[in-house]
């Protein structure tokens, strides 16, 4: 599975085009769309079957305005993309910029994946959001110990 990080322009943009510039069909193709909290749902031009939306804000718990993501929101992230990790071909991580949120829901899975979660942290494009990244990490290691146990 090969995993990128864009922003919702170049996403809305792609779903245009049917993600013809991705390289993907859409039945290949997985979307993990975070918004601000309280902003309507992404609405894409062609959205793909497998497709997670989200809203939660870009901060940390204990900052003064805004929600951070939750434990549960970690955990539906890490049943979106284990259940649906045979079918992925591309996984996009998609919030407004693309820069914080996103890159840390990919740093994360590309840690749980292939251990290689740093390559993004060391990109100067990307300013992944360190709460999310440990809150999404820790849910697909959860998440994967219980699938592992279910089927053997």
């Amino acid at each position: 599975m090969k995993v990128i990080i864009c922003d919702e322009k170049r996403l809305m943009r792609s779903a245009k085009k049917n993600y013809a510039d991705l390289g993907v069909k859409s039945d290949d193709l997985a979307v993990i769309s975070i918004r601000d909290y309280g902003d309507e749902p992404l609405s894409l031009a062609d959205k793909p079957q497998m497709f997670l939306s989200l809203a939660f804000d870009d901060v940390v718990p204990g900052d003064d305005e805004g929600v951070p993501i939750n434990d549960e929101q970690a955990e539906s992230i890490a049943e979106f993309v284990l259940f649906n990790r045979n079918k992925i071909r591309l996984l996009v991580c998609q919030c407004i910029f693309g820069q914080s949120r996103s890159a840390a829901v990919a740093a994360a899975v590309a840690e749980y994946f292939d251990r290689s979660g740093i390559k993004i942290f060391a990109d100067e494009r990307y300013c992944p959001n360190k709460n999310v990244f440990r809150k999404v990490l820790r849910a697909l290691q959860e998440v994967g110990k219980i699938r592992i146990c279910e089927y053997p």
